[in-house]
């Protein structure tokens, strides 16, 4: 089954769900805007729901579109987002644990969470220094972005920086360099603040060039990390970078802009989320004075 087949079963299944828990027959949820046969096709997953048609059924149903996007990747997918959140706070035997239990699933992926699980598989084996499971999983990276004409930063990045690793501890530094200058040429067209990973690239990257004797190189990148680091203060500091980022793409002449729509989206998202965590973080703050309670410690 394709991934678009799989994603309209999902869909179909969803809205049939939905559908019974109101007490809707199929002729209810079609009105006028549907015939009885397509919501039945629909909830089979025998044919492909535009969004306009998704837009009047969650309009009926009482849900957000964006439930029927974001919602049917609850199950494996969901889990899937668990335990990459799990690996970025630093929980690694908790992330394995994760990925242990979606080792009978990952066929069932569609296209993208595939290559989210592979790159999870990627990260969890670069911290058991697994070089050699490191190897094949950026392999099998390659093989799924391969039939994809965008190649986003945020799988881009990632995988080079740790591919680069592994060709770095077999002793192939010029390998390992070619691969971390493939990832910072990708990690210069995000729209936000370069990830953790990017950020490694960088000094990695920088610290191999000086052992090359290409000393130039290796300072300027240096200074490059350096003007990052001023920026990352804060949660705050993230979104003001998201911010000028944006002014400053919006601020040039129409048409000179290579936009990466996909990018802007994730970090626009990013953005948002940092930002509200930040609200958070200060309201609690000043909530904690306000009642004279002690602020907690610091944590890693």
């Amino acid at each position: 089954m394709s991934d678009l087949a799989a994603w309209a079963r999902t869909i179909g299944q969803t809205i049939r769900r939905l559908r019974l828990s109101q007490g809707l027959t199929q002729q209810d949820l079609a009105g006028d805007a549907f015939s009885k046969s397509y919501i039945s096709q629909l909830e089979r997953g025998s044919v492909i729901p535009s969004l306009r048609a998704l837009d009047i059924l969650a309009e009926r149903l009482g849900v957000p579109t964006t439930f029927f996007i974001e919602g049917t990747g609850k199950g494996a997918g969901f889990l899937l987002k668990i335990a990459t959140i799990s690996y970025f706070i630093g929980d690694v035997e908790q992330a394995a644990f994760y990925a242990h239990q979606l080792e009978s699933e990952h066929e069932h992926f569609r296209h993208t969470e595939k290559i989210e699980y592979q790159l999870l598989l990627v990260r969890l084996a670069g911290r058991q220094e697994d070089w050699e499971e490191v190897h094949a999983g950026c392999q099998r990276l390659e093989s799924l972005l391969a039939p994809q004409p965008y190649k986003s930063p945020d799988v881009i990045v990632p995988q080079s920086y740790w591919w680069g690793k592994a060709w770095l501890v077999e002793g192939n530094q010029r390998q390992a360099a070619r691969r971390w200058e493939y990832g910072l040429k990708h990690l210069g067209a995000q729209p936000g603040p370069p990830s953790e990973e990017g950020l490694r690239l960088m000094l990695e990257l920088a610290d191999l060039y000086r052992r090359l004797g290409d000393q130039k190189e290796s300072e300027r990148i240096t200074q490059q990390i350096q003007a990052i680091l001023e920026q990352l203060t804060s949660l705050q500091s993230l979104v003001r970078w998201f911010l000028a980022r944006y002014h400053e793409r919006a601020e040039r002449p129409a048409g000179s802009v290579d936009g990466d729509l996909f990018g802007e989206i994730t970090a626009a998202s990013d953005a948002e989320a940092w930002a509200k965590a930040d609200a958070l973080l200060r309201s609690a703050a000043e909530i904690r004075r306000h009642l004279g309670a002690p602020s907690p410690p610091p944590t890693s």
